[in-house]
C-alpha cells in the first residue's frame, strides 16, 4: 500500500515536469526565435517552429 501512495505522486509529478520542459521549449522557439538557433532544418527545434523562416544556422564550409 505505501509503495502505490508514493509512486503514484511521484509519477504524476514527473509526468508534469515533462510537459513543462516541452511547453517551455516551444514556446521559447516559437515567442524569441533570435534566442534560440537551429542547426538544420532536420533538428527538433527546426521542427517545433511555426514560423519556418526564422534562425537556421548556415551549413559549415566543406
Amino acid at each position: 500500500m505505501l509503495i502505490g501512495s508514493v509512486l503514484f505522486p511521484v509519477l504524476i509529478f514527473l509526468v508534469g515536469a515533462g510537459v513543462g520542459t516541452i511547453t517551455g521549449a516551444a514556446g521559447a522557439m516559437n515567442f524569441l526565435p533570435q534566442a534560440v538557433a537551429c542547426e538544420s532544418s532536420q533538428s527538433l527545434c527546426y521542427k517545433l517552429r511555426w514560423d519556418k523562416s526564422k534562425v537556421v544556422l548556415p551549413e559549415p564550409p566543406n
